[in-house]
């Protein structure tokens, strides 16, 4: 039956070429007979009138052999088309690239030997449409279907219920479902879920992302804030507002109970370190604080007591707050201590009082920082003191 098939098509390919060089000929003919007309010749002038032309009748008959010819040749083809219906569409018709092409069933290009079955599932209870099947390829990194674009266009678009599905199978445990390179590898676009991603064995990840850059590029659809939204939400999302800030949804609902994980206004995690000291009036060069004075204390280093330097950068960079404890000692009067960001231009609060001689008071609290690093301790009420900055945490 193959060999038959084989045959088939290598007969109507023939045919197909003769029919094209015979095309040819009737069309030089045609332009031929025009021209003659043109330039009064009474082949065609006669048989205006109902005379008899005065063209030899070789030309004629020619003219009549070629189009018997093509008559023939197409009719040859046909019967050949019917003999050898082509795998390429169900519906018996080759498929042709820049033309509309239609099959009843599933058409598909296996990489094997020999020829495989010309009848695939019908697309009534089949779902898929076209398969290129690679499998059996020699090739470990054989590709099934390849997409490229240019750079403002897209290798491969895919557009439904789901874009494009990605399954990733193999004995060596080493597959990917769906992989992409580019300025952007994967882009997906979809009605409900643009990118989905489900790992089913033990120790799978449903999504895995890694970049030079960062792993994970997240922006904002809407720009509002989650919990400010009237749409429904279900525990588990994130998303971000138009100020740069992450949410995560802990509880359906509508908006659903989100909680702010970071963002520009937020001051990040806490990373808890072993208590050091920051800064000490009592050091060498420093003063006590009293009403109408302050004092910018940077928080970046840990000191001994006696004030050197033990661990540079114990506050990183971009730390945004630090916890810290503050504590007075050798008071005189009363008063307070307002502690602030570095930048602060005024006393908005009280951290720390005191109401008598020589009292040693600690406190705990939390703070922001400015861009360097630092603090500001202002002096309030009628007395003075020393006063010593202990870091236990900072913001991150």
């Amino acid at each position: 039956m193959t060999d038959n098939i084989n045959v088939s098509n290598t007969q109507l390919q023939e045919q197909v070429d003769r029919l094209t060089v015979i095309v040819e000929s009737l069309h030089s003919e045609l332009t031929e007979l025009r021209a003659q007309t043109t330039n009064g010749s009474p082949l065609l002038a006669d048989r205006a009138l109902g005379a008899e032309p005065t063209e030899p009748a070789s030309s004629r008959r020619h003219l009549l052999k070629l189009a018997g010819g093509a008559a023939a040749a197409a009719v040859a083809g046909s019967v050949l088309l019917d003999g050898a219906r082509p795998a390429a569409a169900n519906s018996g018709e080759n498929m042709v690239t820049g033309h509309r092409n239609f099959a009843q069933n599933m058409t598909r290009i296996l990489n094997a030997p020999g020829v495989g079955t010309l009848i695939d599932p019908s697309l009534t209870t089949e779902k898929t449409l076209f398969w290129a099947d690679n499998r059996n390829s020699v090739l470990n990194a054989a590709v099934g279907v390849r997409g490229d674009g240019r750079d403002g266009g897209t290798g491969i678009d895919g557009y439904g219920g789901t874009g494009v599905s990605g399954t990733g199978i193999s004995s060596t445990g080493s597959t990917t479902g769906v992989a992409g390179s580019g300025n952007t590898g994967v882009r997906g676009i979809g009605t409900v879920i643009g990118v989905s991603g489900v790992g089913t064995a033990a120790g799978s990840f449903g999504l895995g992302a890694v970049g030079a850059r960062a792993a994970l590029l997240l922006t904002s659809g809407t720009g509002s804030q989650p919990p400010n939204r009237t749409d429904a939400h279900v525990a588990g999302e994130i998303d971000l507002d138009a100020n740069g800030t992450a949410w995560l949804c802990v509880a359906d609902g509508t908006p659903g109970v989100w909680r702010k994980i970071g963002g520009t206004t937020t001051a990040g995690a806490l990373h808890a370190i072993s208590p050091v000291r920051a800064f000490d009036s009592r050091w060498t060069g420093n003063t006590r604080l009293s009403n109408g004075l302050n004092k910018v204390v940077s928080v970046a280093d840990a000191h001994n007591l006696a004030g050197g330097v033990t661990t540079p950068d114990v506050v990183p960079a971009g730390a945004t707050a630090i916890a810290y404890n503050i504590t007075v000692t050798r008071t005189t009067g009363q008063g307070f201590l307002s502690v602030n960001p570095g930048d602060a231009t005024a006393v908005t609060s009280s951290s720390i009082n005191w109401f008598g001689e020589s009292q040693d008071i600690a406190n705990g609290l939390i703070v922001a920082l400015d861009g360097s690093r630092q603090i500001k301790v202002f002096g309030g009420g009628g007395g003075s003191t020393d006063f010593v900055i202990d870091v236990t945490g900072y913001f991150r």
